[in-house]
């Protein structure tokens, strides 16, 4: 079944009240990955296996494919948007916030301040104030934050591995 989109043949020339559309195929099917045949066989390519952090299983259910309570709470907090830079970028030691919101790129204040409050909540981070002129406050790895390190390093050889 070949699919069809339309497009327009022109913009409307004056004394004209709308261009004419014509149909076309789809970009995707004029391109030279899509004239070549499918290959039923399975890709080539092989990558090297990373070693198994544990023996912890990813399904509750493995018949179901039911992702286990574990991993989905876990990925809840950690799959948020910025939240695994936060905590990477939290891992050599205790910084402030401004020096915290300048080490990640494209992260602003507001979205910053939501996140370390969600990750505090959660126990991944201590937020410290120290009172006195000036008022200083400083966020660092609570134990269960620097439990998270070697699976976020594991994510970085992956990345490193199999994202190019």
């Amino acid at each position: 079944m070949q699919f069809v989109s339309y497009r327009f043949a022109g913009v409307p020339r004056a004394g004209h009240t709308c261009a004419t559309i014509q149909p076309s195929l789809p970009r995707h099917s004029r391109s030279v990955r899509a004239s070549r045949p499918l290959s039923t066989d399975p890709p080539q390519r092989t990558y090297p296996a990373l070693p198994r952090v544990s023996g912890e299983s990813l399904f509750a259910d493995p018949e179901s494919r039911r992702v286990s309570e574990h991993l989905n709470r876990s990925l809840t907090v950690i799959g948020v948007r910025w939240n695994g830079l936060i905590l990477a970028t939290l891992t050599p030691g205790p910084l402030g916030f401004s020096a915290l919101r300048r080490s990640i790129d494209g992260l602003g204040d507001a979205v910053l301040s939501t996140r370390l409050v969600r990750l505090a909540d959660a126990g991944l981070v201590r937020r410290e104030v120290e009172v006195g002129p000036p008022t200083t406050i400083t966020y660092s790895l609570t134990p269960a934050g620097q439990a998270i390190v070697p699976a976020l390093e594991a994510l970085a050889s992956w990345s490193r591995s199999y994202l190019k």
